[in-house]
Formats: structure tokens, sequence, C-alpha cells
């Protein structure tokens, strides 16, 4: 049976979970005062804290928040925008309150989603997310550092071939694996590339 605080009377999904020395953390999406919320939870040996909202939506917003992921002390996730098409992929890092957009050089008011995020031994977040800017779905990034300070966001692989669903891990400090979906070829296949995190950090 579920044990607290995921044994409440609003509906939940898209559980995602990232592990350390001290336990895991617990993120979600949930349905709370006509609002698709997303929460966090930290679990031990000795059981999981109460749900902590992790996004910033007013009582007085129509909120859908979605497809949380985390690494470490990072969330982030896709804000779908009630009835507006420029959906946002948005973070949050530690204990911190505030919550930020990720594709900071966006002027088109183009959508973003499907974040992915890794933790890096020293401490930095590598995110890469799918984005519509252009007519086209590519896949951008940015590095989140320690302090909380996010980079600018950079286009990976410059063309404009169709790139969805990514996920990220570090190989080192200074590489990470990205992995995603295409349909470049007109049949959808699976492609893997290398990314100097260099290139991302000023």
């Amino acid at each position: 049976m579920p044990s607290p605080p995921f044994a409440t009377r609003q509906a939940q999904h898209l559980p995602a979970i990232a592990a350390d020395d001290l336990g895991a953390t617990v993120a979600l999406t949930e349905f709370s005062e006509y609002r698709w919320r997303i929460g966090r939870s930290r679990c031990t040996r000795s059981g999981c804290s109460a749900l902590e909202r992790v996004d910033q939506a007013t009582v007085t917003s129509e909120t859908i928040d979605t497809d949380p992921r985390i690494a470490g002390d990072t969330v982030v996730w896709t804000d779908l925008r009630v009835r507006r098409p420029d959906h946002d992929v948005r973070l949050r890092r530690g204990a911190s309150p505030e919550t930020s957009s990720l594709a900071t050089t966006d002027g088109e008011g183009a959508p973003q989603l499907r974040p992915a995020v890794a933790l890096s031994p020293g401490g930095r977040a590598l995110v890469v997310w799918q984005d519509a800017r252009g007519s086209a779905s590519s896949l951008r990034a940015c590095v989140v550092l320690s302090d909380g300070t996010t980079t600018t966001d950079v286009a990976l692989l410059d063309d404009d071939a169709r790139r969805y669903a990514p996920e990220v891990a570090w190989l080192d400090e200074e590489r990470a694996l990205v992995a995603y979906e295409t349909t470049s070829t007109g049949e959808r296949r699976v492609g893997v590339t290398t990314l100097e995190v260099a290139s991302l950090v000023p």
C-alpha cells in the first residue's frame, strides 16, 4: 500500500526519483485545488517527508505543471500554460522558493517541453529539453551552477532535424551524453551525441 505523503485523495502521476548518499528525493505531479502542480518529498530509512510544493503557482492561477525530472536538489518540469501555446521549461534548485525559466533566449514565444536533468560530480546540473523555435523540434541545453546561476541556453546539433524526448547523463565533469528520439530520416530512431559542457559555461 502507498505510504504518506503519497496516499492522498488527490490525483497524482509521473513520479521521478533521485538517490544520494543519505536517501532519495521523489518528485511528482499532483492535482490539487483545480491545478496540476509539482511536489517533492525527501525519503530516508525512517520514511518520507510531507509533500512540498515546488512550483510557484498562485491560488488563483489555473496551472498545468507536469513531467517533473529530478537530480540532486534540482527539479525541472514543463509548464503547459493553460490556453497558451508557449509551453515553458522551469527550474527550482535547493531550498530557494524561486523558480525560473530555462529558455532565456527565446524571443519567439515558442514552446519548450520535456526537460531532462543530470547532476555532475562537482554539483553542476545539466538540463536538456525539446524546443520548437523556428518551427522545428530541436534540442537546447543550459547548465545550472552550484550557486543556482543558469547559463544562457544554446542549441545542440545545429541543424533543423526533428529531435524529441532527450535524456542526459554526465560522462565526467566536462562531458555529457545526450540521447534523443529523431524522425529526421522519416522513421523514428534514437540518436546519441556527446556534449562538451565547456561550450555552455562562460
